[in-house]
C-alpha cells in the first residue's frame, strides 16, 4: 500500500514523538512501515530503526505494528537481533509474537 500522507520520514518520526498534525498514531507507524518497505535507501534504514524502536513502546498496538512491518520487510537480522531476541524473550509480548506469526502466515 503506498504512503496515503506526502510527509516525509523525518516529519513522521517527529509526528510520533510530538503529534501535531491530527493523524492518528497508527496512520503515522503505518507510514513509518511504507517508508521502510522502499529498499535500503537511507530513508528506509532510518524507518527500520525507527521501527526496531516501537519494540520498546508501552502501547502493545505499537508492537504489533512494528513487528509486523519489520517481519514483512526481513529486518529480523543480525543486527536488529539483539532487539529482536530481548523483545521475544519478554513473556509480556508472547500475545504479540503469536498475533503476528499468524497474520503473517495467512498472507504467504
Amino acid at each position: 500500500m503506498p504512503q496515503q500522507t506526502s510527509l516525509s520520514v523525518a516529519q513522521l518520526l517527529e509526528e510520533l514523538k510530538n503529534p501535531r498534525l491530527g493523524y492518528p498514531r497508527c496512520l503515522i507507524i503505518n507510514e513509518v512501515g511504507e517508508v521502510a518497505r522502499e529498499g535500503e535507501e537511507e530513508p528506509a534504514q532510518i524507518a527500520k530503526e525507527a521501527l526496531r524502536g516501537l519494540l520498546s513502546s508501552l502501547d502493545e498496538s505499537d508492537k504489533y505494528l512494528a513487528v509486523c512491518y519489520l517481519t514483512f520487510v526481513g529486518d529480523l537480522t543480525p543486527e536488529s537481533g539483539q532487539v529482536w531476541n530481548e523483545f521475544v524473550a519478554n513473556p509480556d509480548n508472547a500475545r504479540i509474537v503469536s498475533a503476528v506469526m499468524e497474520a503473517v502466515e495467512q498472507f504467504r
